[in-house]
C-alpha cells in the first residue's frame, strides 16, 4: 500500500490518521516500522536507489513495514517500485515554507511506532529533516555526518542536527556518497546493493517496451538544478554539429523539465548543422526516462539527475562535472560508464557550490564549467564511436575472411 502526505490541518487527531497513511494506529502498530528520509532531488534519489532497494528487502524479510518520506517530484516514482509499504509525501521545500505541513507531519511521526530511522541525507541545510528524526520515536536513528566545514549560520544548525542520531557514518570531502551510502548500507544491515539494474526491473513492463523515438538517437540534458551549473549553449551547439559530421543519422533528443524547453530551442538554432532534432524537455516523467535513456546510443548531460539515471542504468555517459562537488557525485567509483569533464584544480576546487573564485560572475556558469571545451568533449566521444565500431566490425566479421586469415597468421 502506497500513500501520500497531505497538507493538512495543525487540529489534526487521531481518528484522521488512516486517511493519511492507509492504517489505523491499531495496524501499524501490528509490525515493526521502519522509516527511510530521502526527500530531496531526482540525482539525490537516484544515487540512493540500489541503498533503499537493499534496505527494503532486508526489512522485509525481518517482517518489518518500510516507510519512505519523500518529495513531491518522486512520490509518485517511489510508488511505482512496489519497494515501500508506505510513502509519505514530505518534501523538504515544502516543509521549510509550511508550517501546517510540518506540523501535520510531525504529530504523524510521532505517533508512528517506529524502530529504525534511516536518514540518507549527506548534507541537510534543512532544519526541518533533522527534525523529523527528532520528532520520530525511533529506537535506533541513523544518519550520514560530513567533515567539512560550513559557514557559521549553518554550522550551528548542522551540529544541531547531527545530535539527534545515535550513529552516523562518516564522510569526507574525498569520499563519494555512493559509497558512504553502501558503508552505512552494510554497517546496519550487512547486506550489499544489487549491481544490475539494466533491466529496469523496477518499473511494469508496459513501461519498459515503450518506444519514444525511431532509429538511433542519443540525448543532451543541457539544464541543471541551478544555472551556474548550465554549460553554455553555444559550446553544446558545437559539439551536437560535431557528432552530425561522424554520425548523421543520429537523432538528437533534448530531455529536461518543462522550464529548459527553450534551452533545446536555442542551440538548436545555434547549430550550424541542421539535423534531426526532438525537444522532449517538459514531456517525460521519471519511468519515461529511465526508458529513453537505456534506449538512446550515448547520453550527454550536466551534473544533474539525467546523468545519474544514465550511470545507474549503465548507459555510455559524458558529464559536464565541474568542480564544485567533484567526487561527491561524480566521479563515482560505480558509475563504470560515465566520463565526467571538468577544469583543472582550481583554487575554488570543492567548493560545493558556493564559488568563490573571482572569475565567477553571477548568472553565468562556474568557472571550472565554462572553461571545459565542446573540442574536448567531442574528442572523447569521436574515440569511443571509432572504438565502438571497430569492435562491432570484428564481432560481424567472417570468421573465413581474408583479413582474418592475415590477422591470425601475423
Amino acid at each position: 500500500m502506497l500513500v501520500f502526505f497531505k497538507s493538512l490541518s495543525p487540529s489534526f487527531r487521531k481518528n484522521d490518521f488512516k486517511k493519511i497513511t492507509g492504517l489505523s494506529l491499531k495496524e501499524l502498530r501490528a509490525r515493526k516500522n521502519i522509516i527511510l528520509l530521502r526527500n530531496d532531488f531526482l540525482g539525490d534519489f537516484v544515487i540512493s536507489m540500489p541503498v533503499m532497494e537493499a534496505f527494503c528487502r532486508y526489512y522485509h524479510a525481518k517482517g518489518y513495514r518500510v516507510i519512505l518520506l519523500t518529495s513531491r517530484t518522486m512520490s509518485s516514482f517511489a510508488r511505482m517500485t512496489h519497494w515501500f509499504d508506505i510513502v509519505l509525501e514530505a518534501d523538504q521545500r515544502d516543509l521549510e515554507k509550511s508550517a501546517e505541513m510540518r506540523m501535520t507531519l510531525y504529530k504523524i511521526l510521532h505517533l508512528i511506532p517506529t524502530e529504525v530511522f534511516i536518514s540518507l541525507l549527506e548534507f541537510s541545510r534543512w532544519t526541518c529533516n533533522d527534525n523529523l528524526a527528532y520528532i520520530s520515536n525511533a529506537k535506533m536513528k541513523y544518519g550520514i555526518r560530513h567533515l567539512w566545514p560550513l559557514p557559521a549560520h549553518l554550522d550551528f544548525s548542522y551540529k544541531r542536527g547531527i545530535s539527534f542520531y545515535d550513529k552516523m557514518e562518516v564522510m569526507s570531502r574525498d569520499m563519494n556518497l555512493a559509497q558512504v551510502e553502501r558503508n552505512l548500507l552494510e554497517s546496519i544491515s550487512g547486506e550489499h546493493v544489487r549491481e544490475y539494474w539494466e533491466d529496469l526491473f523496477f518499473l511494469p513492463e508496459n513501461i519498459r517496451n515503450q518506444e519514444f523515438i525511431q532509429g538511433p538517437y542519443y540525448i543532451v540534458v543541457p539544464g541543471a538544478s541551478q544555472q551556474a551549473k548550465y554549460w553554455e549553449t553555444e559550446k553544446f551547439a558545437a559539439l551536437i554539429d560535431g557528432i552530425a559530421q561522424i554520425k548523421p543519422d543520429l537523432t538528437t533528443v533534448f530531455c529536461g523539465i518543462e522550464g529548459e524547453k527553450t534551452l533545446g530551442e536555442t542551440i538548436r538554432s545555434q547549430c550550424k548543422i541542421q539535423t534531426h532534432f526532438v525537444n522532449l524537455c517538459g514531456k517525460t516523467n521519471i519511468p519515461d526516462l529511465f526508458v529513453l535513456l537505456k534506449k538512446a546510443d550515448f547520453v550527454i548531460s550536466n551534473d544533474t539527475g539525467q546523468s545519474h539515471i544514465a550511470a545507474l542504468i549503465k548507459k555510455k555517459t559524458y558529464c559536464i562535472t565541474g568542480s564544485g562537488h567533484y567526487g561527491i557525485y561524480h566521479p563515482c567509483p560505480f558509475y563504470t560508464t560515465v566520463t565526467c569533464f571538468s577544469a583543472e584544480k582550481m583554487p575554488c576546487f570543492q567548493c560545493a557550490g558556493s564559488c568563490f573564485n573571482p572569475e565567477y560572475v553571477k548568472g553565468k556558469p562556474f568557472p571550472c564549467i565554462s572553461r571545459i571545451t565542446a573540442e574536448q568533449v567531442l574528442n572523447k566521444i569521436v574515440f569511443d564511436l571509432k572504438q565502438q565500431n571497430h569492435i562491432e566490425s570484428k564481432e560481424n566479421q567472417p570468421s573465413g575472411s581474408l583479413s582474418g586469415m592475415t590477422r591470425n597468421s601475423a
